[in-house]
């Protein structure tokens, strides 16, 4: 994971893990612009990331933005 989810939550069924993790989703959101460009700038054949699995996250304590996030809780929609 990302962001620290308590040890306690793997024990809990996913429908009662799920708002552990959901209220860390403003903590992953990164703008694709700033992703991007951190890509290009270090992914490059010759570095020691090539090839390799990366990961970005956002500072400690800091949190994104994303206006139309349809997974907000509360906004799912009943399925028929």
């Amino acid at each position: 994971m990302p962001v620290h989810i308590p040890r306690s939550t793997r024990f809990l069924p996913g429908a009662l893990a799920l708002p552990f993790f959901v209220r860390r989703i403003p903590e992953m959101i990164v703008p694709y612009a700033d992703a991007a460009a951190l890509m290009l700038a270090n992914l490059t054949p010759s570095r020691e990331m090539s090839r390799r699995r990366v990961g970005l996250a956002l500072p400690v304590g800091m949190r994104g933005k994303k206006a139309r996030w349809a997974a907000r809780p509360g906004a799912a929609q009943p399925i028929a």
